[in-house]
């Protein structure tokens, strides 16, 4: 399943400086929901080796077995997402020397 790249039709050789912080902005979103992820499938692994503690709750032990491989699933997931989305924004990272040469843009301009 190849994906296409979203930021395809955006890239551009002159960024401004609200291009480059936008840009910015979108990966510390990407970073935060990485980290979201990563918090939920450690609570299911949590979860789950808690339920699994309790001897005297047969009842519930499939749960426990259930959770941990959840947490685990969930965890790897929010990374895979991650490393695509960086790759797909990577695309329009800028370079010092267009990032500068758009500030100098800018300066002209007010």
């Amino acid at each position: 399943m190849a994906s296409s790249n979203w930021y395809l039709p955006y890239k551009n050789d002159r960024l401004l400086l609200r291009d480059v912080l936008a840009i910015e902005r979108t990966r510390l979103a990407y970073e935060r929901t990485l980290l979201a992820y990563l918090r939920s499938g450690l609570y299911f692994v949590f979860a789950g080796l808690s339920i699994l503690s309790f001897k005297e709750l047969v009842s519930i032990h499939y749960l426990g077995i259930g959770l941990v491989p959840l947490g685990l699933a969930t965890a790897a997931l929010g990374v895979w997402r991650h490393v695509n989305r960086i790759k797909q924004l990577r695309i329009l990272k800028p370079d010092e020397s267009r990032t500068h040469h758009s500030l100098e843009l800018l300066d002209d301009e007010l």
